[in-house]
């Protein structure tokens, strides 16, 4: 996805998009929770396409489907998600939309009209700023709300932070031992170097449900 000299959004590609897939042997559907990090999307590429046959190509599977969703297609599966810390989640699309304009057509903005980092998380927490999404969920939906639904969880929950341990149940239930690819590049706490105090605590309070059911925490100045 491109974005013009005058802020508009060019075209959308679509292989940068990333949903559920399902593997049918051993049965495993994956409940992708948006910003999640792109480990898991090279994990996908570099470890499970090669190795499994997996789906990921019905247009139901591009929307970001819940865990009640899937269920419905994918009843008797066993399930998987990876979680992120909220900070990082909240920059990862501060960044998506400052370097391809993912939602700003929704909201009828341009690149022009995108607020420094800063006073753009003052408004994204504010319940009386307008932020669209053409999506099933919201902003104030948090990451537990995709992989806990009708009193089921999934099954195999995943840090970004700790995808690399947290994967090996992955393996062990896929019965696969091939090493994963490296994804040490990956910085999951990058957002330190940009938010201010005020914003982590915006966040934290507009995400506390995924901080208590994930055990996150922050030490911010007082």
């Amino acid at each position: 996805m491109g974005v013009g000299s005058n802020g508009k959004i060019n075209t959308v590609d679509k292989n940068k998009i990333m949903g559920t897939f399902y593997i049918s042997r051993p049965s495993l559907a994956y409940v992708h929770v948006p910003r999640t990090g792109m480990a898991m999307k090279k994990i996908i590429s570099d470890w499970l396409k090669p190795n499994f046959n997996v789906s990921d190509t019905d247009p139901w599977m591009i929307d970001h489907p819940h865990l009640g969703m899937i269920k419905e297609h994918y009843p008797y599966a066993k399930t998987m998600s990876v979680v992120r810390n909220p900070w990082q989640r909240v920059y990862s699309l501060y960044r998506k939309v400052s370097t391809e304009g993912y939602w700003l057509d929704w909201n009828n903005q341009t690149l022009l009209d995108l607020k420094p980092i800063n006073e753009w998380v003052a408004d994204y927490c504010n319940p009386e700023i307008e932020f669209n999404f053409p999506r099933w969920f919201t902003r104030f939906t948090n990451q537990i709300d995709f992989i806990h639904v009708n009193d089921e969880h999934v099954d195999f929950v995943c840090k970004a932070e700790n995808l690399e341990q947290d994967f090996k149940k992955i393996k062990e239930y896929l019965k696969c031992n091939i090493p994963l690819p490296d994804i040490s590049e990956y910085d999951h706490w990058e957002f330190k170097n940009y938010f201010n105090d005020q914003s982590i605590k915006l966040i934290a309070k507009l995400h506390e449900r995924d901080i208590d059911a994930f055990k996150y925490s922050l030490r911010i100045s007082t």
